[in-house]
């Protein structure tokens, strides 16, 4: 079945970076027009940084009723991504949504999650609370160092390669036993 390019709906899951923020903070419960104005103020008061040059989104992540506060999850994207994305839309293609992907991965965490993302140099946590995104951690070791350390104790140990790393480590992924209910390895 052809699929007309006029048709295709792009949906972006932009990963979290230096060049992105992602903060959650706690503030009075006010109506949604105030929040509107005020949240990228109270986050640049709160952090010390400007915002100038992104885009900014935000959404309520909990609701403390006795307390009459709630907490935002607030991201902020440089423009300049934004503008190199939309030129997606020169090919009929319709740019349905622009999101962190800490954000896409909240709906799969059903509960008190950690989530991975192992990258080639860089590995992220993402830490979800009741489903929610409470935290981001960063280090600084991914798929290369991995790589690295398994390859170098395997020669200081002379233990001959069975296989390509790359082989293996293909291995690990879920490509197509993915149940999300029930997530297991192949």
């Amino acid at each position: 079945t052809k699929i007309k390019s006029s048709r295709l709906s792009l949906n972006f899951a932009i990963p979290y970076t230096n060049k992105s923020k992602l903060t959650i903070l706690t503030v009075p419960m006010v109506e949604e027009k105030d929040l509107n104005t005020g949240i990228k103020f109270e986050v640049e008061q709160q952090t010390g940084e400007k915002f100038l040059g992104h885009k900014t989104l935000w959404k309520k992540s909990y609701v403390f009723e006795a307390d009459n506060k709630m907490e935002i999850l607030f991201s902020a994207m440089q423009s300049s991504l934004i503008a190199s994305i939309s030129k997606f839309k020169t090919m009929n293609w319709k740019i349905n949504k622009v999101i962190f992907q800490p954000v896409v991965l909240e709906r799969l965490s059903k509960g008190n999650d950690v989530i991975i993302d192992l990258g080639y140099k860089k590995t992220k946590l993402y830490l979800y609370k009741e489903g929610r995104l409470r935290e981001v951690e960063s280090f600084d070791f991914g798929y290369k160092g991995l790589e690295d350390k398994v390859t170098e104790y395997l020669k200081e140990n002379e233990i001959p390669l069975e296989e390509e790393f790359y082989d293996f480590v293909d291995k690990l992924y879920i490509p197509n036993g993915f149940d999300e209910e029930n997530i297991l390895l192949q």
